[in-house]
């Protein structure tokens, strides 16, 4: 009689979880046993596998694999889940990012995106209002931090750049490097004071039945704060202002205003608003209701103040149904850029006023209504200007372009 010698590798790794840094947890035994050689062997069963989405080639659900993802709350102790059905190997290295594909397609996608739309969303609505000559995106920031630091430190040791008790010079932007101030505060908030984690996201429970669309998400905004912690941990650590740069720390802090909030990056920020930096002068002071927030106030001395401080502003960003009176206000609202030289973004404000989800559900079985009857209700109005209905007309003319307006 023949007899078989079989050796059994019973991997029993933790998956790693999504939700937190991978770690590694494994052991393994091995036995001997004699088995016929007609035994049949019982399969690893498979995880579970989503409905394929389509996705636009070259993007980072695409490029990543994320279709060959496991569903994010997905979680075996028994059976290791490696690449590409999850973004780690089976020993919970993140391995995502080595794939070339993946990582330049996270590159392309989080070097145009604005840090504070990211971080924030529409409480940060304005950079995504408002078209700048210089806009502030994830490139910018780390196009070269070293270089960044040392522009504000040359531009603070000159006298006309140390600009005291809140004055402004808008002229002095590029001589006193005004935006490597705003680029070297965002360099330490996300890549020294924990700005990542700090970052609001868009989370689905798992009791809730997650669909397809909205599991994938939630492994986007993991990769894509895993690629924003890699360019971090690629800095030189002496770019930390708090621990590395004393006396710049101390230079920074001399301009702190009696009214202003004890932050060393939002000082720095308020510095780049004062001396001319457009996007610096778009951040204001963002407050969650659980978890840190961003004392930023550079709005109160950019060429916007007048925007940022008006209330129909804090109304716009209440991502709210659309109503002939919301669409009115908005409309009023950007007369009052008619008298500076910034562009704002038709297509975003359309899209973001038509189009749900909407902050405050709907009454039940309700339908939201169609920027078309609003805008048909908005026209029968006595109550229009003249240039408010130039406004009007163009708001629909884009609305119409982009499908948004039934």
């Amino acid at each position: 009689m023949v007899f078989v010698v079989i050796v059994l590798l019973s991997p029993h790794s933790r998956t790693p979880s999504a939700r937190s840094d991978p770690t590694t947890s494994e052991s393994s035994s091995v036995g001997t046993s004699f088995t016929p050689v007609h035994e049949i062997v019982e399969a690893v069963e498979e995880p579970p596998k989503l409905p394929r989405l389509a996705f636009v080639a070259g993007s980072v659900e695409e490029a990543c694999g994320l279709n060959e993802y496991v569903p994010y709350h997905y979680d075996d102790t028994e059976n290791p889940i490696s690449w590409p059905q999850s973004p780690f190997n089976a020993e919970g290295d993140l391995v995502a990012l080595d794939v070339e594909a993946c990582s330049t397609a996270l590159a392309n996608h989080l070097s145009t995106i604005n840090p504070y739309l990211w971080s924030q969303g529409t409480h940060a609505a304005q950079f995504a209002f408002l078209v700048l000559d210089e806009p502030l995106t994830f490139g910018r920031i780390f196009a070269d931090p070293k270089g960044d630091l040392a522009r504000v430190q040359e531009a603070l040791s000159r006298p006309e750049c140390r600009l005291k008790n809140g004055t402004v010079n808008w002229e002095l932007s590029e001589e006193c490097h005004a935006e490597a101030f705003l680029n070297y505060a965002l360099i330490n908030r996300f890549c020294f004071h924990d700005g990542v984690n700090d970052r609001k996201r868009t989370y689905y429970w798992e009791e809730d039945n997650p669909t397809p669309e909205q599991d994938r998400s939630m492994w986007k905004q993991y990769l894509e704060d895993q690629w924003v912690e890699g360019q971090c941990e690629a800095l030189d650590p002496t770019l930390e202002l708090t621990a590395h740069q004393p006396e710049l720390y101390e230079s920074i802090m001399s301009f702190k205003r009696q009214d202003a909030i004890n932050s060393s990056s939002s000082l720095l920020i308020e510095l780049a608003a004062r001396l001319g930096d457009d996007a610096a002068g778009l951040t204001k002071l963002y407050i969650r209701q659980h978890g840190p927030h961003y004392p930023d106030q550079g709005y109160k001395f950019g060429r916007l103040s007048g925007l940022l401080d008006n209330p129909l502003w804090e109304e716009l960003q209440r991502k709210a149904e659309p109503s002939p009176d919301r669409l009115l206000q908005t409309m009023r609202l950007l007369s009052v850029l008619d008298w500076v030289q910034i562009e704002f973004d038709w297509e975003w404000l359309v899209e973001y006023l038509c189009t749900p989800p909407y902050d405050e559900p709907l009454e039940e079985d309700a339908e939201p209504k169609s920027c078309r009857t609003v805008i048909d209700e908005l026209y029968s109005r006595e109550d229009l200007t003249t240039p408010i209905l130039e406004k009007v007309n163009q708001f629909t003319h884009i609305a119409t372009e982009f499908d948004v307006y039934d």
